[in-house]
């Protein structure tokens, strides 16, 4: 049987695996902080009601 930090291990990637250099990981994280541009066709999409917000339940 695997001890519990090998399957804590494998349970946290098992998506893909990134290694990133420091000088890597600081571009990542200033390109994932850029705000994102509003997009007026989500912004009423997402103001409907959904189809079953009107059901009686």
């Amino acid at each position: 049987m695997r001890d519990a930090g090998a399957r804590a291990e494998e349970v946290a990637t098992e998506g893909t695996l990134v290694r990133l250099s420091a000088e890597g990981f600081d571009a990542f994280t200033a390109a994932i902080e850029i705000r994102a541009a509003v997009v007026p066709e989500l912004v009423e999409l997402f103001k409907r009601k959904g189809p079953w917000a009107n059901r009686a339940g």
